[in-house]
């Protein structure tokens, strides 16, 4: 089955992993804390594909390593009861305050002082 962002909804991915996780009996070790941690870890595998400046990058492996983190994101937001798209809409409108687009256009907020 091929899927497409601009077709896929989060819902739908996250009945998916539901299913998935429901399928092998995983309920009971998706505890917050595990799952944080497992987000954690497949991000560290996914950084690992740009640890040197001259690694030759395989677009699939990184795929792999993303989609790893995305669907450990997605079954975190299911054991928390997190409506992501809430929680992302909020979080950029905090990050506009933060972050306003008239003192940072065109420049790395990390390496700007700014009030």
């Amino acid at each position: 089955m091929i899927l497409l962002d601009e077709n896929t909804t989060i819902s739908r991915l996250k009945k998916q992993v539901e299913a998935f996780r429901d399928e092998r009996k995983w309920t009971e070790l998706d505890s917050p804390r595990s799952l944080a941690i497992s987000i954690a870890l497949e991000a560290a595998e996914l950084l690992e594909h740009f640890q040197w400046d001259n690694q030759t990058l395989v677009l699939d492996e990184v795929a792999d390593e993303l989609a790893d983190v995305i669907t450990y994101c997605l079954g975190f937001s299911i054991t928390m009861k997190i409506d992501i798209s809430n929680a992302v809409a909020k979080k950029l409108q905090q990050n506009a305050v933060k972050y306003p687009v008239h003192k940072l256009l065109g420049s790395n907020p990390s390496r700007t002082k700014f009030r």
